[in-house]
């Protein structure tokens, strides 16, 4: 993933980001449906699909030295970066699509990654 790509990712809205991944769903699950699911349909199909992988990674993501490096306050990283250290963990998982990966990677960036990990303990596990 080029960081042009990245960064271009960052600079949708939340519900485009959402729209993207409904599509992405929708062509990996729902191939053959006869009608094609209305906009807001993908939205929420993205939202749910998020929201089912963001607890399925949380303690991949959030035990990872390099998230943790990317947390300390003391380091000035852009956020292209820190999308490319959720990126690199996501694209481990060998069930989720790499077409979802950036996708995913960048709203759990723009969510903030601290906030996020903040719901787990030191283990990597939710609290």
């Amino acid at each position: 993933m080029a960081p042009e790509e990245i960064q271009a990712l960052l600079q949708e809205s939340e519900e485009t980001l959402f729209h993207r991944l409904g599509e992405q769903v929708v062509s990996r699950r729902h191939a053959s449906l006869f009608t094609p699911p209305s906009v807001f349909e993908l939205i929420e199909m993205g939202k749910k699909y998020f929201y089912d992988v963001r607890e399925s990674v949380r303690s991949a993501i959030c035990s990872n030295e390099t998230i943790r490096k990317c947390l300390d306050k003391d380091r000035e990283l852009d956020n292209v970066q820190i999308v490319l250290a959720v990126a690199a963990i996501l694209a481990r998982f060998d069930w989720l699509p790499a077409a979802q990966v950036s996708i995913l990677s960048v709203i759990l960036v723009r969510r903030g990654l601290e906030a996020y990990c903040k719901q787990t303990n030191d283990l990597g596990e939710q609290s």
